[in-house]
């Protein structure tokens, strides 16, 4: 027999089918109402959430300064003294840390550090200047001419601009970005600010976050701030990677699988 033709009159549905099918529609529609509306609320529980961090923040800040005002004391980066508060490595680490000392002893570390800020940021934003600092080619006549064109235009502290002139004569002027990076972290450190990268696979809970903070004091110092850098990398699959001054917390599962496939291949080999 051939297919019926679509002309043919059809089956009249039962009156159970039709319910059926009315129930089914209707328990669809519930069930993307409801994932909508958890997906709101879901979204605004972590607006608020942020929205009172914020606040908290900025309470936290605004009393300190009160208190500080009070006792006649203002937070200067230019009153840090002593040695650098982290080893660095590599050869931005080594510059940042001379410079560091430099500035601590010339009591210009705060100002140093607000010329190298200046100086990144106006890096990003003229491509003349990027290629002047990143430039292999240019003689030390042309680099040591373009630093002190680049530390009037900026007008940066003595320290700072001794400090370029000596990067210049030494060719290592593409070095500046890293070295200015290993720099802040060295004057965050000093203030009682640590930093810390934490890497994880998703989106880690705030009390899982505060454990390992809480980890990171009791182990290696007590430090009095710590800012969190948030970074995610799904390979790590469970666990976490804490990257902070010259230490490396790894507690993830996707580094030790790494170890076991490494050994497994070195044992076959």
């Amino acid at each position: 027999q051939g297919s019926p033709s679509p002309l043919a009159p059809r089956k009249k549905p039962s009156a159970h089918s039709l319910g059926r099918d009315a129930r089914s529609a209707a328990a669809g529609a519930r069930a993307r109402d409801g994932a909508d509306l958890e997906c709101a609320a879901t979204a605004a529980t972590a607006a608020a959430h942020t929205a009172k961090l914020e606040q908290l923040n900025a309470w936290i800040l605004a009393e300190e300064a009160d208190y500080l005002a009070s006792k006649g004391e203002t937070k200067s980066l230019d009153d840090i003294a002593g040695p650098a508060p982290l080893k660095l490595y590599g050869v931005s680490g080594r510059y940042a840390t001379g410079l560091f000392n430099a500035a601590t002893k010339a009591k210009e570390a705060g100002k140093v550090d607000s010329d190298l800020k200046r100086l990144v940021s106006a890096a990003h934003e003229s491509a003349t200047l990027m290629n002047f600092i990143e430039s292999p080619t240019l003689s030390r006549s042309e680099r040591s001419k373009g630093t002190k064109e680049v530390c009037a235009a900026l007008k940066v502290c003595a320290t700072t601009q001794n400090f370029l002139s000596v990067l210049a004569e030494a060719g290592r002027t593409k070095k500046l970005l890293s070295i200015a990076s290993d720099y802040h972290k060295l004057t965050a450190a000093a203030a009682g600010e640590l930093a810390v990268t934490l890497t994880a696979p998703h989106v880690l809970p705030d009390l899982v976050e505060k454990g390992i903070v809480d980890e990171i004091k009791a182990q290696f110092m007590p430090w009095e701030r710590v800012k969190i850098i948030r970074k995610y990398d799904p390979e790590i699959i469970s666990g976490y990677i804490a990257d902070f001054g010259d230490k490396i917390l790894d507690k993830s599962y996707g580094s030790k699988l790494k170890k076991i496939k490494n050994a497994l291949s070195s044992m076959d080999s």
